[in-house]
């Protein structure tokens, strides 16, 4: 079965005769529920769906979709009697895949027809097959003493030659503090994965599958890896190694849950039908984050390629898996690719997803590297959004065991792992974040956070800067902020105190609540949902000198928001001041679903008159939120729901140019949906 499945593979790019298979992906019209997005917590559907998930999962959803609107429809099975009815037609199916009422199966011409006469069938198409080229290192082993790096005894555990690329991203710091990822679960989808290397002798992996043969058993398998580089092992090992003495991960205390979704040679070979699957089932499972160590850029066939047209969010399957998969709770971090020296040039798929932290490479003294992948999206979204070590790095190796350096090219392969391990670490500290939450503080943690680029994105990230980064959580009717003093002077969190301002000039002061660690916290005066709240921190290291957090400015939040901003603005940005845009564009709000608040972007290639206005299912118009002229740029606007009821609403743009010959009138209309 497995060499045939190689074969049909093999055979994906040949011109498809009567009796030669391909891979399709068949939609279906229905799943037999009514068409709304959200079910009723008493429905059979909802209960159906809701058994598929693991209690962590269905917590996870709470957070981020609402206590009631956590299923949705994309959540029930496909219905069986469809997948019965294409298998009794002889066609073998691979993958079944809710979130997009689809499967994935093999298919003749002349099955190929059949199926698409089938009339609950809306629609087929051929799964792409993505690469992507992987670094080429020169290797040392390590236990030779070759491995360069220090550990200069500053902290409590041993990081061995590894030291030195962790410390890049301030890792050890928070070790210290006692977060390495512990309560939380990291999924991996990369290509095989030996869990019997050393590295992994403390590291609890709850499951694995390999989704490209449909088996338990996500080991490297020979011809797959020729160069021995054991490429999911090498991204594993740098989020969750733990070997005293030799590598230390950022969350090596966290579990993981390992998806088999490709295969690597000189280059990297996913299909998007296995890629969606995984994040099916982690979510299922109840990870919270999910990280895959592949920016696709390159597509197999160029009759059904993606180009980089498509590299829009919300085209390719792997970046519209990502989109659910976030909106579902879970943080999503990704490789950008390595394609900037090479004719693509830019981030691939899934990196061009909405929320998805994209992820570029510098060296190990944090400098730009030639060829990590560069952004934006087609449609001009800022992307990467930070950066981490991929070039130099050490790592735990397959072929012999032991410990390699690539002292050449690797990839952001190496960077994305990196920062999914501090991700983790963040949400050992705070288990009460969203997704959202996390996505914005990584982004603030970035060491250019004040003027991101689309080579760096944020900048360098900070697992220092991150876990100090102050949070919000709702509770009990109010809300509380807490907040971790993580710099490089002792300070005494007894004498940690929150200003906190409702008008930017008047600040109150509240001593700040100490629970014997390192976070602190404070409960917020209530305030009137939509109020914009400054604030800051003072504090005392052990010398007794005053301190301040920020050193100049303020935090801020609007109350009701559970995002704290410092300097970025916003979570997600379509394009960056002063770029000039290619043509009008309307993105999807963000997030989405939201409560009670959301972001509407979108760009104008010249001064435009813009009407952008909400209305409800009926086509009742519930709020005007610009009817002006506004120049040409990139845009943004915030919409408050209110009073607005949950469900299903849209946001329609119309844009005409102001200027004589300057082009088309421009209209435009997108859902979104508040939850309650």
């Amino acid at each position: 079965m497995k060499i045939l499945l190689l074969l049909l593979i093999g055979l994906y790019c040949m011109p498809q005769a009567a009796g030669f298979e391909a891979k399709y992906l068949v939609y279906f019209r229905d799943k037999g529920v009514p068409g709304q997005p959200f079910l009723q917590k008493a429905s059979e559907h909802f209960q159906k769906a809701e058994e598929k998930l693991a209690p962590r999962s269905i917590q996870r959803r709470m957070k981020s979709m609402g206590r009631e609107h956590y299923v949705t429809i994309d959540d029930v099975p496909v219905l069986l009697e469809y997948i019965r009815d294409i298998e009794a037609q002889g066609v073998q199916i691979h993958q079944t895949l809710k979130w997009f009422n689809a499967v994935s199966c093999y298919l003749t011409q002349r099955q190929l027809e059949q199926v698409m006469a089938l009339p609950y069938v809306s629609r087929v198409e051929r799964v792409r097959t993505l690469r992507s080229r992987a670094g080429v290192p020169s290797l040392q082993r390590s236990s030779d003493l070759q491995w360069t790096g220090s550990n200069p005894g500053l902290h409590a555990i041993d990081y061995g030659p590894s030291y030195d690329q962790f410390m890049l991203s301030d890792i050890p710091p928070v070790h210290d503090l006692g977060f390495y990822g512990q309560g939380v679960i990291i999924g991996m989808l990369d290509a095989g994965f030996n869990t019997a290397h050393q590295a992994f002798a403390q590291t609890e992996v709850l499951a694995e599958w390999d989704f490209v043969g449909n088996d338990p058993v996500t080991a490297r398998e020979g011809d797959e890896d020729p160069y021995g580089w054991g490429h999911g092992t090498f991204a594993f090992s740098l989020c969750g190694a733990y070997e005293e003495g030799d590598m230390v991960a950022p969350a090596f205390g966290a579990d993981f849950v390992l998806a088999k979704t490709e295969r690597v040679e000189y280059e990297s070979h996913i299909e998007e039908d296995n890629y969606a699957a995984a994040l099916e089932w982690m979510d299922s499972i109840g990870v919270d984050i999910a990280t895959s160590s592949v920016g696709y850029t390159l597509f197999d066939d160029s009759t059904y390629s993606y180009t980089y047209k498509d590299m829009d969010g919300n085209t390719t399957i792997v970046a519209r898996a990502s989109n659910l998969a976030f909106e579902r709770g879970i943080v999503t971090v990704t490789s950008a690719g390595n394609e900037a020296l090479n004719e693509w040039h830019y981030i691939g798929s899934p990196a061009d997803a909405f929320e998805i932290i994209s992820v570029g490479a510098v060296d190990d003294r944090g400098r730009n590297t030639s060829w990590s992948s560069r952004g934006p999206t087609f449609e001009r979204r800022l992307k990467p959004e930070v950066c981490a070590q991929g070039e130099g790095v050490g790592y735990a190796a397959v072929a012999e065991g032991g410990y390699f350096q690539s002292n050449g090219v690797w990839g952001t392969s190496g960077a994305a792992p990196i920062v999914a391990g501090i991700v983790g670490q963040l949400l050992s500290a705070y288990p009460h974040l969203t997704n959202l939450q996390a996505r914005s503080i990584i982004l603030e943690a970035g060491d250019q956070s004040g003027n991101p680029d689309t080579i760096r994105g944020y900048g360098l990230l900070s697992a220092a800067r991150a876990l100090g980064f102050p949070n919000l959580r709702e509770e009990d009717g109010g809300y509380s902020v807490s907040k971790i003093f993580a710099g490089n002077v002792p300070t005494i969190p007894s004498t940690a105190v929150l200003r906190i301002s409702t008008d930017g000039s008047t600040f109150s002061s509240n001593a700040m609540i100490s629970g014997g660690g390192a976070i602190v916290t404070c409960p917020l005066p209530v305030a009137q949902l939509g109020t914009e709240v400054w604030f800051h921190f003072t504090y005392r290291d052990s010398s007794g000198a005053d301190h301040r957090d920020p050193l100049e400015g303020d935090y801020r939040f609007t109350y009701g928001d559970l995002i704290v901003h410092r300097n970025v603005e916003v979570v997600t940005t379509v394009g960056r001041e002063g770029e000039r845009a290619l043509g009008y564009v309307l993105s999807q709000n963000y997030p989405n679903p939201f409560n009670p608040a959301t972001t509407i972007q979108f760009a104008l290639p010249v001064r435009s008159w813009v009407n952008l206005k909400v209305f409800n299912l009926l086509g009742e118009e519930v709020a005007v939120l610009l009817d002006e002229g506004l120049e040409a740029g990139y845009r943004q606007v915030r919409f408050d729901a209110g009073g607005l009821a949950s469900g299903v609403y849209y946001y329609t743009l119309r844009a005409h140019p102001l200027g004589a010959g300057q082009g088309k009138s421009f209209a435009e209309t997108k859902p979104m949906v508040i939850v309650r």
